[in-house]
């Protein structure tokens, strides 16, 4: 009689710890966004057979669209930026022009007055007080010399300023005193003129 020996099943050995908690970080790895797909490239080449999210068309089709989507996001955003940009240094030029027109309008200054103004502004690199450099320019600047008037200095219209008979006759006999005054001005012409506007003899 032939004794057959019974087979034995093998035996299974739980997993270790170390075992576990290496599947658990190769589980993390595959799917992170910064070494996954590293990851899975060295799988892939360690292993030929096996196929990764890359390789479904699908989901590479829905990473091109991502990427499309975030290139396009990106230009939006950097447009939008450089408009804000632009908006405020609009706006910072324009508060700037309003600043210096007020700072020559307080401190009467001309137009040269003004580039003066704007010439202080830069040597001294204060753009946030035209005033400042407003009142140095007016302050600078010597007073002009008086300019020659054609205008007599002090008149004596109608009698206002000093009384004077022949005036009253304007009001009571006007043609009578036209005919005094041109007959004054017939005879001396110029003595006429001085009088009249009160200049010297």
């Amino acid at each position: 009689m032939t004794t057959v020996a019974a087979t034995q099943p093998a035996q299974i050995t739980a997993a270790t710890q170390n075992q576990l908690r290496s599947e658990q970080l190769v589980n993390e790895l595959w799917s992170d966004p910064e070494f996954g797909l590293k990851m899975r490239e060295a799988a892939k080449k360690k292993f030929g057979d096996i196929k990764t999210l890359e390789d479904d068309p699908v989901v590479g089709s829905i990473k091109a669209q991502n990427e499309a989507l975030a290139k396009r996001l990106e230009e939006a955003l950097a447009r939008l930026n450089k408009r804000d940009e632009d908006d405020e240094q609009a706006k910072t030029v324009r508060s700037m022009e309003a600043a210096v027109d007020a700072a020559q309008r307080k401190f009467g200054l001309t137009d040269e007055g003004r580039a003066k103004m704007l010439d202080r502004m830069k040597e001294t690199k204060n753009y946030v007080d035209p005033e400042a450099s407003a009142a140095w320019v007016a302050h600078s600047t010597p007073p002009e010399a008086p300019r020659p008037s054609w205008a007599p200095t002090k008149l004596n219209l109608f009698g206002s300023a000093e009384p004077d008979e022949s005036w009253k006759k304007l009001h009571v006999n006007p043609d009578g005193f036209l005919e005094d005054e041109l007959m004054k001005f017939a005879k001396d012409p110029d003595k006429y003129t001085r009088e009249t506007f009160g200049q010297a003899a």
